[in-house]
């Protein structure tokens, strides 16, 4: 089965292919950076301030984010029915239903009149030429029955365009917990929302305050449960305390070097009547939850985050296999809405289930262990500078390179190290997703590359702007084959099995101070892993990437920024290689299988590592293994490291 992160394949006629492929195309046509001019989502949030008929993107688009936005919420519902009723062996009949009230929905006036909307700016090119014939090509195939690679495809898109990424909330150490610390996050906090990573039609939907539903919600024989309207859930960052002590406005301000765009700007404390708008995103919160069955403990206080809504969240995540914190937190947030922040896809919200709930979910403790820069997004966290390439890209060379003689504290604090293998590799870069290729038709869709570059072309990140490449001789360029310029990062060709690392310190010692003796610690780090397929005689030849995590005793790790030396590691656990040895070549007829190798984002997972009291911290470690080529094509994208307290 195709990875959910697939970027959609265009060969054959079928329809929910196609349909990936026009979400697709509107998302890329909304965040594509253009040279001296803001990507088209920032310019559509801009039309809310528009005046006059002069404005040619202010003019409809107000009307048509709406609609879209509301075509959209049906969409999610159908597919996540699809999804489910692949799986039923006796669903054949409901399947064929409802896949044609999916196929039935994105040809309706609505969605192709908001396709066409948010994506179609005169004059000029228009970045979906040929949607007409893509909507013709579906009608031609209402009765087709889709595969679950078609539905994950389609899955990956919608999330894209409407998830929420918030920014992670400071925590402390009190009374063997670990709680908010809201000296970190005052009332006066504005900066909630990571506008990069978040759904651009989400953003929509907050710019111009408008309504989206979630369908879906609960058991399906509860048919008044099944819909709820949101405005401002997911907002801004809240957590158990009083009203009065929760951030009271949340405003998204898109910076760039000559100017800067307020995405959103809501305030919790004015209006009429004041309650109402102060309280907004916790009432959505407990209704939401209500819906799905979640009505213990019962909530006589909606205007507060009190220890009720903390009981509910626990009970929520517990059923849907989530960090038990208590928190609303992304993983939380998404999920309420049908969305699966780990997996990038679209992934239904359980009602409740008595008999998922654990012995002692009310104290179970879990959280994440917050990197820096884990998403590759976020260089200024670590003072990287930003370089572009010959071909006009910008990468950044990724990781602090250690010295032989360093000491073992690092001077300039945490972030990611790299530890190339030897003298044969410079180590890790962080690549900008490539540019769109310009007027793909559809009648070329089977054949035509879709990114600058070609078959030998990287894609786009999984989500975000940057992604981490195991090694390049240069950074990139179109075309390149055979040796690398002489303005390349490493002139020298690799041996097989070169390795690559990249890897972060994080310490572990405050968690098992707290940790209950009935109780065992338990890391789980993930992933998105892609590879690309190289010509080598008459074979393809995929180079190899994977994650890890390693647990190191006090006397070896020393803090943030320490050599991780292999040798004294207490305990490891490494994820399976992707591609897995017996699929790293391939015979070079395999043509689609190299185009699509490049789009294609596996998770991969170290799951579960027991640490032994007395750690002190755990490495976790990206890995690339060398087999072709000049460069190491094994791109690493999102990485997340998660604890839990199990029972013994």
């Amino acid at each position: 089965m195709a990875d959910p992160n697939e970027t959609p394949d265009l060969s054959g006629t079928n329809p929910f292919q196609l349909l990936a492929y026009v979400l697709f195309k509107v998302r890329q046509s909304l965040e594509e950076e253009e040279p001296k001019r803001a990507p088209r989502w920032v310019r559509v949030v801009r039309a809310r301030e528009a005046q006059g008929s002069a404005d040619v993107i202010g003019k409809g688009v107000k009307a048509a984010v709406g609609g879209f936005t509301a075509a959209l919420s049906f969409i999610v519902e159908l597919t996540l029915d699809i999804r489910e009723l692949l799986v039923q062996t006796d669903a054949a009949k409901a399947l064929v239903e409802v896949s044609a009230d999916l196929l039935i929905a994105v040809t309706s006036k609505e969605f192709t009149d908001g396709v066409r909307a948010l994506v179609g700016e005169p004059p000029g090119d228009n970045p979906l030429s040929g949607v007409g014939a893509v909507f013709e090509e579906i009608k031609k195939h209402l009765g087709y029955i889709p595969e679950p690679d078609d539905i994950a495809g389609v899955g990956h898109e919608l999330y894209r365009l409407m998830c929420i990424v918030q920014r992670p909330l400071p925590t402390k150490l009190e009374g063997g917990k670990l709680i908010v610390d809201d000296a970190k996050i005052p009332v006066s906090e504005l900066d909630h929302i990571d506008i990069d990573g978040t759904g651009k039609l989400r953003l929509f939907q907050w710019a111009y305050a408008g309504t989206y539903t979630v369908r879906g919600l609960g058991p399906k024989d509860n048919a008044e449960g099944l819909d709820h309207p949101i405005v401002r859930f997911g907002t801004r960052r809240v957590w158990q305390t009083t009203a009065d002590k929760l951030p009271k406005r949340s405003v998204a301000v898109r910076k760039r070097d000559d100017y800067e765009d307020t995405v959103l700007d809501f305030a919790y404390d004015a209006g009429e009547p004041v309650e109402a708008t102060r309280t907004a995103d916790l009432v959505e919160t407990h209704d939401l939850l209500e819906k799905l069955g979640y009505v213990e403990p019962a909530a006589t206080d909606k205007a507060n985050f009190t220890e009720v809504l903390t009981k509910k969240l626990r009970r929520f995540q517990a059923v849907n296999v989530l960090p038990i914190t208590g928190r609303l937190d992304n993983d939380t947030i998404n999920r309420l809405l049908n969305l699966d922040f780990e997996g990038q896809n679209l992934r239904r919200a359980r009602p409740f289930d008595a008999k998922f709930l654990p012995e002692g979910v009310d104290e179970a403790q879990a959280g994440s262990l917050e990197l820096t820069n884990g998403d590759a997004d976020h260089p200024d966290e670590e003072g990287i500078e930003i370089k572009t390439s010959p071909a006009g890209y910008t990468y950044y060379v990724a990781g602090t390179a250690l010295p032989a003689a360093e000491a073992a504290n690092l001077k300039k604090g945490k972030g990611w190290i790299s530890a190339p293998d030897g003298n044969a590799a410079p180590g890790f870069v962080a690549l900008k997703s490539r540019a769109i290729k310009k007027g793909q038709q559809l009648k070329d869709a089977a054949s035509a590359e879709r990114y600058d570059g070609g078959e030998d072309s990287e894609g786009e990140a999984s989500s975000g702007v940057y992604f981490f490449a195991a090694r390049h001789t240069e950074p990139w360029k179109a075309g390149r084959t055979g040796a690398p310029a002489t303005d390349a990062l490493d002139k020298d060709q690799p041996p097989a099995d070169t390795r690559s690392r990249l890897y972060q310190w994080l310490p572990i010692d405050h968690l098992l101070a707290i940790k209950p003796p009935t109780h065992n610690l338990v890391i789980t780090a993930t992933t998105s892993v892609r590879s690309l397929y190289k010509p080598e005689g008459q074979a393809l030849v995929a180079d190899q990437g994977r994650v890890g995590l390693e647990v190191y005793k006090a006397d070896v790790f020393t803090s943030n920024g320490a050599r991780r030396d292999a040798d004294k590691v207490v305990d490891k656990l490494y994820s399976d290689w992707y591609p897995k040895d017996d699929e790293i070549r391939a015979s070079a007829s395999l043509v689609d299988l190299r185009r699509k190798s490049k789009f294609q984002w596996a998770s991969r997972t170290a799951k579960r590592l027991l640490v032994a009291d007395g750690s002190k911290g755990v490495a976790v470690v990206l890995e690339g293994r060398h087999q072709a080529g000049y460069d190491t094509a094994a791109f690493f994208d999102t990485v997340r490291v998660r604890w839990e307290f199990v029972a013994k």
